[in-house]
């Protein structure tokens, strides 16, 4: 079988794709063919494809972007608007920023501004985003929130082990809807990159170890058992040699991938929760090429996700990605595609 007449399956099987805003709910819709749901396009364009029904539980949308550093690639002054538009076009209740660091760039004033109050500047528009643990210094590892749906209950962030020159934090919080005062528990992360071949088991040890700090953290700050998401850049995939380090740490300890790609094979995703999977055939590093990599199997190679804490209901699990005929359109934001799901609490 190959990976469209998987993805046929699947979407068949599950089919259920609500685009979330502010205070909008999830449930069960009908079964809705494949023919029928576009394989990209705005959140609008989903919706206009499927059924709505009603249901008492609260969807979030979270995403999950690591944007380039500003001092290295492409300039920042020319991706910005890319940038924001790939984050805002989603309105993400929630985004884990990765390299969203505090270096000074230059504002269409001329004024000189860190890169991650830039980008919130520019995503700040319609809906109002705020940064939670927003006093810390956590090297370009962001949690920002939609600030009219969410209230943060509890924040802070956390040092992971160090191996390069550069600090790797977890930055976490508890949010709470406003409107129906369901609670979640959300860490965003920038494990340590690096895949040398001559030091390839030290690259995977330290994220190994950052991965069961996170957990530690979870243990520690989530006494009350809130569901949880964990999203960001892991610097490791399924192809990552000795192994996927921090992924199977997460799984280890009752965390669940959406799309279950664990492995290269045909039968990735076999056991996805995700009931609609648009645009994970692609890998979620681009390294700035204009071709749209990807791989053979029904799931790309993915270092960038989102996961989630056991019986938490993942109602759609996106690839962010403009493409035509492969190939991106436009000018590329960054270097990573964003990552989004729709996630239902419990």
């Amino acid at each position: 079988m190959n990976y469209r007449s998987i993805f046929a399956a699947r979407i068949g099987v599950l089919g259920t794709v609500l685009a979330v805003v502010a205070g909008a709910s999830l449930a069960a819709a009908p079964t809705v063919s494949a023919a029928s749901l576009p394989a990209s396009g705005s959140p609008a364009a989903l919706t206009a494809a499927l059924p709505l029904a009603e249901t008492r539980s609260t969807a979030i949308t979270v995403s999950a972007y690591n944007v380039h550093k500003s001092s290295s690639g492409p300039s920042w002054s020319g991706r910005r608007a890319a940038v924001a538009k790939n984050l805002t076009d989603q309105e993400p209740d929630v985004i884990a920023l990765a390299e969203a660091t505090p270096a000074s760039v230059i504002s269409p004033s001329g004024a000189k501004v860190k890169q991650y109050n830039d980008l919130l500047a520019l995503i700040d528009d319609d809906i109002p985003y705020e940064f939670a643990a927003a006093g810390d210094y956590t090297n370009g590892t962001k949690l920002a929130y939609n600030s009219r749906r969410l209230t943060v209950l509890n924040e802070g962030s956390k040092i992971l082990k160090k191996l390069g020159t550069q600090r790797r934090y977890a930055v976490w919080a508890v949010f709470a809807d406003k409107t129906s005062g369901e609670r979640v528990f959300v860490v965003a992360t920038h494990l340590e990159p690096g895949k040398g071949s001559s030091t390839v088991t030290k690259y995977n040890s330290t994220r190994i170890t950052q991965a069961k700090q996170i957990v530690n953290l979870i243990n520690d700050k989530n006494p009350m058992g809130h569901p949880v998401v964990i999203a960001g850049d892991f610097n490791s995939s399924r192809g990552t040699k000795p192994s996927n380090g921090p992924y199977n740490v997460f799984l280890k300890y009752g965390f669940v991938d959406p799309l279950d790609n664990a492995k290269a094979s045909w039968s990735t995703g076999a056991n996805a929760i995700a009931e609609s999977m648009p645009g994970v055939e692609y890998n979620s590093a681009n390294h700035f090429e204009r071709t749209a990599a990807r791989t053979k199997f029904p799931i790309g190679t993915h270092v960038d996700y989102i996961l989630v804490s056991k019986g938490t209901r993942v109602a759609q699990y996106r690839m962010v990605v403009d493409v035509e005929d492969g190939k991106f359109v436009g000018t590329i934001p960054s270097d990573h595609n964003q990552v989004k799901a729709v996630v239902r609490l419990p």
